[in-house]
């Protein structure tokens, strides 16, 4: 029986070291995904600006893809603790008739070996579901600290000074737009002083929206529209 304790104890912990790094890996991927979910809800415009649907889809669908098959691991370490355990039992049951049998020993003091296998195979496996909880709320909290104890990666210089207000014009020259065959802007000309705010102003589908969208838009494709911006 003593045996058969020490092989349940090394079963729970090397369960619980492979639960461990695999809780750690599932936040991680848990994390991601999250993190991906809230940009994309909180910057729709932007993506749409710099044109980066695709590649956030390819980005979503990659993280969910990874976080689900880390999870699967980590309900199928879970889950098998009790299964090996009860087969651990099983064995230490008929390892404890064979050598009863061998040694001639009595058929009650038999019957007591076995019961107090019985007996002692459900606090191991109480034991092993706690060690499970422990363990993945370890990982949690690792998680949480790493997060709170993470650097800053942008911090202010000791001597930094606030940021002025920046002066300067904008100039757009022949910029030319289409959805596919449906040309939305012709060879537009567009130039804003420093200092003045423009209102642009027509109906809906116009292109008054990609007019504003195009800075960030012009950074990230190959256009020949022209423009400018100056200090």
């Amino acid at each position: 029986m003593h045996a058969r304790g020490c092989l349940g104890g090394r079963l729970v912990r090397a369960i619980g070291q492979a639960l461990q790094s695999r809780a750690a890996r599932a936040l991680s991927s848990s994390a991601g995904l999250n993190s991906i979910v809230v940009e994309n809800l909180q910057s729709p415009r932007e993506i749409r600006a710099y044109g980066l649907q695709q590649r956030e889809m390819e980005r979503f669908g990659l993280c969910s893809r990874e976080g689900l098959r880390m999870q699967a691991k980590l309900a199928r370490y879970d889950k098998s603790l009790s299964p090996l355990l009860e087969a651990v039992s099983a064995c230490g049951i008929a390892l404890a008739v064979w050598f009863g049998a061998g040694a001639g020993m009595q058929y009650q003091d038999l019957i007591t070996i076995i019961t107090a296998i019985y007996i002692a195979y459900e606090p191991i496996k109480k034991l092993g579901r706690m060690s499970n909880l422990i363990t993945m709320a370890e990982s949690g909290l690792s998680r949480l600290e790493e997060i709170l104890d993470a650097p800053i990666d942008v911090a202010d210089l000791p001597n930094a000074k606030p940021l002025a207000r920046v002066h300067g014009a904008i100039a757009f020259e022949g910029l030319t737009f289409a959805y596919g065959e449906e040309v939305i802007l012709s060879s537009l000309t567009l130039q804003i002083p420093a200092g003045q705010s423009v209102a642009l102003v027509g109906p809906s589908g116009a292109g008054k929206r990609l007019i504003s969208l195009w800075f960030p838009r012009s950074l990230c494709c190959l256009t020949k529209v022209s423009w400018k911006i100056s200090a």
